[in-house]
């Protein structure tokens, strides 16, 4: 199990963070970032690689906040 970005409407953030689900330790494991902020996107798993389609975004020149 994958977790993936996601947006945080209290500090109006979208996030980069992923992690994967070390069932065994019952633990989230952090992996490297996406490389776009987002939110509400589809995925896709592919020969070991996750791919991210589509969602809502920072727009062009637009900054996320960061806490």
């Amino acid at each position: 199990m994958f977790l993936l970005g996601g947006y945080l409407p209290a500090i109006k953030s979208y996030l980069s963070n992923t992690f994967t689900l070390d069932e065994h330790r019952s633990l989230l494991v952090a992996l490297q970032g996406m490389h776009t902020p987002r939110a509400e996107f589809a995925t896709l798993y592919f020969k070991g690689s996750i791919y991210v389609l589509g969602g809502e975004g920072l727009a062009e020149g637009e900054q996320n906040n960061t806490h």
